[in-house]
């Protein structure tokens, strides 16, 4: 599981809730030790990911009624996906500028990768999204009963700095599922 930076703005208490949940899971993953499922290695990221000149691209189409909406007044909060939020691999310098933002994600209730994600900034506004389907043989090597190698996501933001929470779409679309966070 990576190590999250903690944020430099004081979050919300549904924020917190919801990392103390994350926290507690990793930790509980941590205490089963090398005999239980391990989980894959995150993807390390650079300390400065490389700007790719020109504007960040477009949102997908699918995510225009969720943009500027606070996540916990849109969606009802899902369970049962478990992933990880790892790495910023890219930067856009604009305009827009932003971030791409990488990670991995399962639907257990639904048993198959995740399709689409949303991104949130700290005040749980969404700001960006982006789609599931991308190859992490790396996760299915610790996770084989996932039987998909496409396990793996990305997304994008316009934001050059701060806490960036992710979340699954899970249920059909009708709730979201906390991933992970990262500091852009």
């Amino acid at each position: 599981m990576a190590h999250l930076k903690p944020p430099t703005v004081r979050p919300s208490h549904m924020a917190m809730t919801r990392r103390i949940g994350i926290v507690l899971s990793a930790a509980a993953l941590t205490a089963c030790g090398p005999s239980s499922e391990p989980t894959p290695a995150p993807v390390k990221a650079a300390p400065v990911a490389p700007n790719t000149q020109g504007p960040m691209p477009a949102p997908p189409a699918w995510a225009a009624p969720y943009l500027g909406k606070i996540i916990t007044e849109t969606l009802p909060e899902g369970s049962g996906c478990i992933g990880n939020t790892e790495g910023v691999p890219r930067r856009f310098a604009g305009p827009p500028a932003g971030a791409e933002i990488s990670g991995w994600g399962w639907d257990s209730v639904a048993k198959r990768r995740v399709e689409r994600i949303l991104l949130a900034d700290e005040s749980l506004r969404i700001i960006g999204a982006g789609d599931g389907g991308v190859d992490r043989p790396d996760v299915l090597a610790v996770k084989p009963e996932f039987q998909d190698g496409k396990t793996g996501w990305v997304g994008r933001a316009p934001i050059t700095s701060g806490l960036v929470i992710a979340y699954a779409l899970v249920d059909g679309g009708k709730a979201a599922c906390p991933l992970g966070e990262i500091e852009v």
